[in-house]
């Protein structure tokens, strides 16, 4: 028996001792997880305003039909039979832009902007100088042109812009310096995907989060970039924190969901934190929360 006991023990113990050792090692790893999560930075809370340019010259048609419910092969041969130039604001465009810098309440959130940052495109420099004017701040706001932030690119040549020179003596209060070249060579005749779109906006916005020491920025961008990087970018949130509206952005029908598709000229403020994501290879996670109504100051 002391035979058998002694077989018994000398099968079991390593048995016990595997286990153990494995028990261990997935305490290690818990451990480390546990210290990699309480390792993850979050940047300083920035107020963010969105803004998309007015009614451009390639817009009218295209966007009535849409309303309309049209399917995308109508509404991109609209676009091209309308096709200009990067395109201008219209006449509805420019009143509109008018409209919003002159509505009181917007004004005065405006005022503390310290960075705007707008596409290259000139419907959205235009929209921009409408609503904020360069000439009234007297540099005391900071103003770039990011490529990042242009819409969809190709195809049609609305998406193509003017040569940094031309738009220099245009926008003499902005700053060109981050355009990679003078001629735009960034634009193709095969359109862009609405994926490398949304990835160039989430690009553009971890800029303005953690590259620029500013904390009140205006973006002045696109309807279709804002919706590929906002809406299907994997690494950007989108929160609702204005008031009586729910979690989901939803709770009444008459309410805005924070996934809808900015309107001509629309205007919107945001509280935006990035997290590097605590885990190694992990991209940062942009979060968006979206915490005024400006409908009811219209």
């Amino acid at each position: 028996k002391t035979a058998m006991f002694q077989r018994a023990t000398t099968k079991i113990l390593p048995l016990l001792s595997n286990k153990l050792l494995l028990l261990k090692l997935l305490l290690i790893s818990t451990g480390l997880m546990m210290a990699t999560a309480a390792k993850q930075t979050i940047s300083k809370t920035k107020r963010l305003f969105l803004l998309r340019h007015g009614q451009a010259m390639h817009n009218p048609r295209a966007e009535a039909a849409r309303e309309n419910g049209c399917d995308r092969d109508t509404f991109l041969r609209l676009m091209q039979e309308d096709d200009v130039l990067d395109a201008q604001l219209t006449d509805l465009g420019r009143s509109d832009a008018m409209r919003v810098g002159s509505n009181l309440a917007i004004r005065k959130k405006l005022e503390d902007v310290n960075l705007v940052i707008s596409s290259p495109l000139s419907r959205a420099l235009q929209t921009s100088e409408l609503v904020l004017p360069s000439h009234n701040d007297n540099g005391v706001k900071k103003r770039i042109v990011l490529e990042t932030f242009r819409e969809i690119n190709g195809w049609l040549i609305n998406a193509k812009r003017r040569t940094v020179q031309e738009l220099q003596s245009l926008y003499q209060h902005w700053d060109f310096s981050y355009m990679e070249s003078n001629q735009d060579i960034q634009w193709t005749e095969v359109l862009e995907e609405e994926a490398s779109c949304g990835e160039r906006g989430y690009q553009g916005l971890l800029f303005a989060a953690l590259s620029r020491e500013e904390d009140v920025i205006l973006i002045v961008s696109h309807g279709g970039l804002l919706r590929f990087s906002m809406v299907d970018h994997p690494c950007i949130r989108l929160e609702c924190g204005r008031p009586n509206v729910d979690v989901a952005g939803d709770a009444d029908a008459t309410l805005r969901s924070v996934e809808a598709r900015f309107s001509n000229c629309e205007i919107r403020e945001y509280e935006m934190t990035c997290a590097d994501g605590g885990v190694e290879g992990r991209r940062p996670i942009i979060t968006l929360r979206e915490v005024t109504d400006f409908s009811s100051s219209e």
